[in-house]
């Protein structure tokens, strides 16, 4: 089954010694070979550029302005078509296109299908669909979150592991949701103890127009209380007796005085004043009656005195007239519901977080249980895949250590050792001495998975490093077995192993004289099934 996803072709110029070349690379096992020097590994620093390495202004071929590298991928995969999608950079067809210019500036550009790209998305693509394996790119497939990845792949653990993933990032998103209403809430349980005590104030008066004019009107007859009440029972004589000028003068002028009315505005006409005066004291009439009903207690009066300052208080402190007090506090109180349903939240934040934190470490214990029953079986399998390549005294182990913490992997650290010499104990890979060895027990890791794991492109630098004869018929064998289900993209020095390739990608050096000048040029030719046993046997120095 060839890989759904993998590059057809890689343009180069003004890149180093290439010129103006373009390498079509097979669905399959590609061997690059050449002499040291010629170019070969410029290739792999290429793709390496596409795939989100820092650009450098030295990779710019002598008296150019600019260099560029342009690689055409070939994509059936609806997994990776969904990611180019989500992640902005769709494409229509089977092709993908990634381009980086780099200048003499220092500045570099991405694109991806002709959009304006950031290396973070060339990073974030090569290291879903991309491994690059060599005695200095092993960083990832090296690293315990990999192994993790590829181990629970080996096992079946997919569905599991995508269900503690989500439910992961669920997690955190909350964990991050309450780190930040925490900072809000000190703030908001001050201000709900603001609106409490304001709400309470308002409450306690519950204001209205209607409440205050009364009690207005209340205090205003309490103030004069005393001459009213003189001055009704002065109206009763009045009403009982016969109406006399100076009585009704007299009548008048404690309502004017009452009134703060000046005299002079009493008639001049002394044939009308009765009239005038008794029109007066019948508009007057029912404020004086009212006193009927404001016979009050020292206590009752103290009461109309208290409620009036309230009002005061409160139209002060809002700086509202007493009809908006009751929009106050039906703000006041909209608010408040707000911020308790705030703290409600919070809670039922809370209840969630343990909620998922409880099923997470449910979750992650299940892993760690399937994950140690398959490591055994996994390294027996590392340990008979490297013996074959000419390790035959090395023993594989992978020790799983479960965390009391929780990861985006789950609970567990995985580490991988090698025992390369019976009796002299087991190393982490990181620490195995040999590049060679490193590269063979990687690529064993690699056969194994290669047709579980999501990478579908693998490119070796050199892996041949260090090993020769049979071992090397071994290694091609398993990079041509690799290419069953990935594109492989290998650099090799040895015959033996470029004799396992689809294709036989050939750089050469030559020097070429240019306006007085001797520049150097790389040129590469692709060699074919038809021409590569030919080829192979050229390579080799005995024949």
């Amino acid at each position: 089954m060839k890989s759904a996803f993998y590059l057809k072709s890689l343009n180069l110029n003004n890149f180093v010694t290439f010129k103006n070349k373009n390498i079509d690379f097979a669905n399959s096992f590609n061997a690059i070979v050449g002499e040291t020097g010629s170019g070969k590994s410029l290739i792999l620093d290429a793709l390496q550029l596409v795939f989100g390495s820092r650009s450098d202004k030295k990779l710019i071929r002598k008296g150019c302005e600019f260099c560029s590298i342009e690689a055409i991928f070939h994509c059936e995969d609806t997994e990776i078509k969904n990611f180019f999608d989500e992640n902005g950079y769709p494409f229509e067809g089977d092709e993908i296109n990634i381009k980086r210019l780099i200048y003499q500036t220092g500045k570099s550009k991405a694109f991806i299908n002709f959009q304006n790209a950031n290396i973070q998305n060339l990073l974030k693509f090569s290291r879903r669909y991309v491994d690059i394996v060599g005695q200095f790119e092993n960083q990832k497939l090296l690293s315990s979150a990999y192994q993790l990845k590829l181990l629970d792949n080996y096992a079946g653990l997919n569905i599991l592991k995508d269900d503690y993933i989500s439910t992961y990032f669920q997690y955190k998103s909350l964990i991050a949701e309450k780190s930040s209403l925490k900072e809000q809430k000190k703030t908001k349980e001050q201000r709900i103890d603001y609106l409490e005590f304001q709400l309470n104030e308002l409450n306690e008066l519950d204001p209205s127009l209607e409440d205050f004019e009364k009690l207005s009107r209340q205090k205003e007859l309490l103030k004069n209380s005393s001459e009213l009440t003189s001055l009704k029972n002065n109206v009763q004589e009045l009403t009982n007796s016969d109406y006399s000028e100076n009585n009704v003068l007299a009548i008048l002028n404690k309502l004017v005085n009452l009134h703060n009315k000046n005299q002079e505005m009493l008639p001049k006409d002394s044939s009308n004043l009765l009239y005038e005066a008794i029109d007066l004291i019948s508009q007057y009439q029912q404020q004086i009656d009212s006193l009927e009903d404001i016979q009050l207690s020292e206590e009752e009066v103290n009461i109309i005195i208290d409620r009036l300052d309230k009002y005061t208080k409160l139209q002060n402190k809002f700086s509202c007239d007493v009809e908006e007090l009751n929009k106050v506090r039906e703000e006041f109180t909209t608010e408040l519901k707000s911020l308790t349903n705030f703290t409600q939240n919070f809670s039922d934040l809370n209840k969630r977080i343990k909620e998922l934190e409880n099923y997470l470490f449910q979750v992650g214990k299940k892993l760690s249980q399937k994950r140690r029953d398959a490591s055994t079986k996994l390294a027996k399998d590392l340990t008979k895949s490297i013996q074959s390549l000419r390790m035959h005294d090395a023993t594989i182990r992978i020790d799983i250590t479960q965390n009391d913490t929780l990861t985006e992997h789950g609970l567990d650290t995985l580490e991988i050792f090698a025992e390369t010499n019976p009796g002299e104990g087991f190393y982490k890979l990181t620490k195995v001495a040999s590049g060679g060895e490193l590269s063979r027990i990687l690529l064993s890791f690699r056969k194994i998975l290669s047709s579980r794991d999501t990478i579908s492109i693998f490119l070796f630098d050199e892996i041949d490093t260090g090993i020769g004869g049979e071992t090397a018929l071994c290694i091609g064998n398993d990079l041509s077995n690799v290419s069953k289900n990935s594109q492989v993209i290998a650099i090799t020095h040895l015959p033996q192993i470029a004799n396992y390739a689809f294709q036989i990608i050939n750089v050469e050096k030559r020097r070429v004289k240019e306006e007085n000048e001797v520049r150097t040029f790389s040129d590469v030719t692709m060699i074919g099934s038809k021409d590569k046993e030919a080829f192979v046997k050229a390579m080799n120095p005995l024949n």
